[in-house]
């Protein structure tokens, strides 16, 4: 990550790409804080968010400013409704709506992703 300032898999399926044509879900996302401190980023985010209304706030300002100083990480690393989902998911990233919650909270990936599937 050198000269980096995080890394995070990209939302393939998602249509909200504010930014241009790559937008990081920061769900999952590793930060390289040397690099953050040394570049003087957080000043920029913090004056971002507090200037401009956003729907996902930590993640649009890191979007905003940082698409071109993030690695990609495979969507396994972050598998959820936006980023894919892969047959070997390391990280399950249960994002976005989930009408299952109002009643099972021990649900399984497979459920999720059939009820995402219903909703397309």
């Amino acid at each position: 990550m050198n000269g980096k300032w995080f890394a995070a898999a990209l939302e393939d399926y998602s249509k909200y790409k504010p930014y241009g044509p790559k937008y990081y879900n920061i769900g999952v996302a590793l930060f390289n804080l040397a690099q953050i401190r040394k570049d003087g980023i957080d000043e920029k985010l913090i004056d971002f968010l507090n200037k401009t209304k956003v729907p996902y706030i930590d993640q649009d300002a890191w979007n905003r400013f940082g698409v071109n100083r993030a690695v990609s990480l495979h969507r396994r690393f972050n598998e959820s409704l936006v980023t894919g989902y892969t047959d070997t998911p390391a990280i399950v990233h249960y994002a976005g709506y989930k009408d299952w919650q109002k009643t099972n909270y021990k649900i399984a990936r497979k459920e999720y992703l059939r009820q995402y599937k219903e909703m397309s």
